[in-house]
């Protein structure tokens, strides 16, 4: 199924900034550094690069575009351009790009981008690693840390301006013919994963064959029995059920994103614009635990329709554990992904794990 094309929004404010700036000033913050209002001559639109096809994919997206609005009081909104860089194994990388030349104001990627070659910032690869975030009460912990924070400072260095880390979505392993559960489903099978070097890996370790192919090509693979499984979140679950209706309840890892600014674009913003972005990623982070509450609708959605769903067992959960444990100890041989990783298993020990989601009365088979 391929994604739903771009969509372009015109913006009619009076001053619109998207690489340029505007020769207008926002008004004095108040005492508390928040913004009040602001004159329409004095807003500043920026475009949003986006790689899915809506935010019903990546919800956090809009509460984002929301915060801005409101902690800036107008003086800046965000127009989230969906399907902004095609639809290739290459796309997040794309995005990367267009932000740092200045084609895209502001981009949100996936962290895993940043553990590809020319792009690797240190540590990024251990916000990803397997089944070390796995609740979103350790997501929300995790994005607090201090030391996890750092990866920001590397951003800084690939060409963007690191803006913040925000949350998404868990992600599980879909199946087209069968649950993925235990290291046994996962032999001789290959299972699609995003442009990440820790997702390949860990394919690899659960003796899975990891396709990193475009989202069209993807799909006609689930399609055509090509590939067997595909690594995403519960909302991509819930409209893809036709391709891939099996699911086991132990997430992998969380869609930890990143908002990206291009330089250009964020020295021409004022101190209190950028502070009242900064503010809006806060504010996301906040409302990490509302995902819950978009995953069991998303799962509830899908056991109404064509939906498989599992929850594994101890013994099974244990088996994965085990299997991914040489991903994370290849993690830990780096000294800035051990530090990184130290820390994300620690605040996730300290969260601890998130009630279950709730199946349909009588099950999902």
């Amino acid at each position: 199924m391929p994604r739903k094309p771009a969509s372009l929004v015109l913006v009619t404010a009076l001053c619109v900034a998207v690489v340029t700036g505007c020769d207008a000033s926002p008004p004095d913050p108040g005492p508390d550094g928040t913004m009040t209002s602001t004159p329409s001559s004095a807003r500043i639109a920026l475009q949003l690069g986006h790689v899915d096809g809506s935010a019903d994919f990546d919800p956090p997206v809009a509460w984002f575009a929301e915060a801005v609005e409101r902690e800036s009081a107008g003086s800046v909104t965000v127009e989230t351009r969906f399907s902004c860089c095609g639809d290739g194994p290459d796309a997040e990388r794309t995005l990367v790009g267009d932000v740092a030349s200045g084609d895209l104001g502001l981009g949100w990627t996936g962290v895993r981008v940043f553990t590809q070659p020319g792009l690797r910032v240190e540590g990024a690869a251990a916000l990803v690693g397997p089944m070390v975030v796995t609740g979103y009460g350790q997501e929300e912990a995790v994005l607090r840390d201090d030391a996890v924070g750092e990866v920001l400072d590397g951003i800084d260095g690939t060409g963007v301006v690191g803006v913040g880390l925000v949350p998404g979505g868990l992600r599980y392993v879909l199946g087209a013919d069968a649950v993925l559960a235990g290291p046994d489903d996962y032999v001789g099978r290959t299972v699609h994963v995003l442009d990440s070097t820790v997702g390949s890996s860990t394919m690899v370790a659960l003796g899975a064959t990891p396709s990193e192919v475009g989202f069209e090509e993807r799909d006609s693979g689930l399609e055509d029995g090509s590939i067997q499984g595909v690594e995403n979140t519960l909302t991509f679950y819930r409209d893809h059920t036709d391709l891939a209706p099996f699911v086991s309840l132990e997430p992998l890892w969380p869609r930890l994103s990143v908002v990206v600014a291009s330089p250009s674009t964020w020295s021409r913003l004022t101190d209190v614009q950028r502070r009242a972005i900064r503010r809006a990623v806060a504010d996301v982070v906040q409302r990490t635990a509302e995902l819950r509450d978009v995953d069991q609708l998303a799962l509830t959605t899908a056991c109404l329709g064509r939906g498989h769903v599992r929850r594994a067992t101890d013994q099974q959960v244990a088996a994965m554990r085990a299997a991914v444990a040489p991903v994370l100890d290849d993690l830990r041989s780096d000294a800035g992904a051990a530090r990184v990783l130290a820390a994300a298993e620690r605040a996730s020990a300290s969260a601890g794990p998130d009630e279950p989601l709730a199946l349909p009365v009588g099950g999902c088979s």
